[in-house]
């Protein structure tokens, strides 16, 4: 039986140098980023995320540059679909009026207060922090979705990054999420991704219907932290009032609070397909992929439909508070108009791709816990007794 167990050695050793591997994030050295391969899934594609040993210094996340995503309207052709966007009531091409929309009920807060962040959805909400294909450090916004292992975040943060010379193409790395940032501490930590999925409609076409991601953790967020609920589901009103939130990043901001902007989405830019949400916002670039939430008040029900299925959810939480419903987040500005900011409409499209993501997360881990059991009969049947805690260290 001796001779038995020693020819088993080097097969326990591979299974948990595999185990070893698959568990931990790729590390790799400091340098530009390794081109990833792509993965495809049925609504959108994927790929790993991979880190750098202590890339993120204090000075690189104070320094960090934000993205934005800002589109300009041709002044010069009257029929340039580009070139319009809609209240809902006419059309209007920004070039040519004498005055700029501001939707009803616009107000803008600056969180400076300590105080602020202990309040619902501070916890939920977070700074993005991540290094593109240029081999330089970037910050966005995002917020923790259902599922509590998944964070939103705008597509043209994490793909296809703006920059002021021209566009930088390809996959990001060392992306890492701090929710509940404020003047620079992070005190419920840093998080690291593993996966990014970006929508088909981003990586195929650069729809800015579909400026929407998902970035993956390996273990889900605290309960406490709270989540927002996607909402797909019928506005109750032709023109919701919605508060978004992110951290702006350029003039005249630092990147260091939550800047909450709060009107009703007064506007629809419909030659995007679907028409997308306007809202007037201070927030500048950084703020991509903040999120932007129904303001719920008295002509709300109990619950709400949140998706075409007539799926419902409450509007209020056990402990009195609201639910974070999300209609949207921070994606694009024209040009000529910085403070009307866009979302992509929340509909169908997007649930679909939540969806899709949350079965393909599910269905990685069903796989891995299968592997797992298969790996611990192995050993059963080979009578071993490990521990790979204590093989690890």
């Amino acid at each position: 039986m001796a001779g038995h167990h020693h020819s088993a050695v080097p097969l326990v050793v591979g299974i948990v140098v595999m185990l070893t591997v698959v568990m931990m994030v790729s590390v790799t050295a400091v340098g530009p980023p390794p081109v990833r391969p792509v993965h495809r899934g049925s609504t959108f594609v994927y790929f790993e995320v991979r880190h750098s040993a202590g890339y993120w210094t204090e000075k690189r996340m104070r320094t960090a540059r934000p993205v934005h995503s800002v589109h300009n309207h041709n002044s010069s052709d009257n029929n340039d679909n580009s070139d319009k966007a809609s209240d809902g009531d006419s059309t209007h091409t920004y070039l040519r009026r004498a005055e700029k929309p501001v939707c009803s009920g616009a107000t803008a807060t600056l969180l400076q207060s300590t105080y602020d962040y202990v309040q619902a959805p501070l916890f939920t909400v977070g700074k993005v922090f991540f290094r593109s294909q240029d081999d330089k450090p970037y910050v966005c916004s995002g917020s923790i979705a259902e599922g509590s292992r998944l964070v939103w975040t705008a597509a043209h943060c994490v793909f296809n990054i703006s920059v002021t010379n021209g566009t930088v193409a390809g996959m990001i790395s060392n992306f890492v999420f701090v929710p509940q940032f404020h003047n620079g501490t992070a005190n419920l930590g840093r998080y690291s991704a593993t996966r990014i999925h970006v929508s088909g409609g981003w990586m195929d076409l650069h729809d800015r219907a579909y400026d929407f991601a998902l970035a993956e953790f390996a273990k889900p967020f605290r309960a406490s932290y709270g989540h927002v609920t996607l909402y797909t589901g019928p506005l109750v009103a032709k023109k919701p009032l919605v508060r978004g939130y992110g951290y702006p990043n350029a003039d005249p901001f630092n990147g260091m609070w939550v800047n909450v902007c709060q009107s009703v989405a007064c506007m629809r830019d419909k030659y995007i397909s679907p028409a997308s949400l306007g809202f007037s916002c201070t927030s500048t670039a950084g703020s991509s992929g903040g999120p932007m939430l129904l303001v719920t008040d008295g002509s709300y029900p109990d619950e709400v439909i949140v998706d075409s299925s007539q799926n419902t959810v409450p509007i209020v939480n056990n402990d009195g508070t609201r639910v974070n419903l999300m209609v949207g987040l921070i994606s694009y500005v024209y040009a000529e108009d910085r403070e009307l900011i866009f979302s992509p409409f929340f509909g169908d499209q997007v649930r679909q791709f939540f969806d899709d993501v949350l079965r393909n997360v599910a269905e990685r881990s069903t796989a891995a816990r299968c592997c797992y059991a298969a790996i611990l009969s192995i050993l059963s049947t080979l009578d071993w007794q490990i521990s790979i805690t204590a093989f690890l260290r």
